[in-house]
């Protein structure tokens, strides 16, 4: 019998991950002298998008799946995930 892995087993990982990421981009983007404020700039938006992208992508996930299965088919992007009921 395998070992269950709750929702609190997870988030201190996740918070510390979110927390390293600001801290990497601003230590080695925001913060760096050789790059102009144009190309951080730049950087910001496409992080941004990229953010916001991959939020609304899997907004089924996070919201709950709702409707036909057909329509979450892009979802698996690893043969593990087992979120349909096929």
């Amino acid at each position: 019998m395998g070992r269950v892995a709750y929702l609190h087993h997870y988030l201190p990982t996740l918070y510390f991950a979110v927390l390293m990421l600001a801290h990497v981009l601003d230590h080695f983007i925001f913060s760096s002298k050789l790059l102009t404020t144009k190309v951080k700039n730049i950087f910001f938006g496409v992080f941004a998008f990229l953010l916001l992208f991959s939020f609304w992508w899997f907004k089924g996930v996070a919201f709950g799946i709702d409707g036909p299965v057909a329509e979450h088919k892009g979802l698996q992007w690893r043969s593990s995930w087992n979120i349909y009921n096929d």
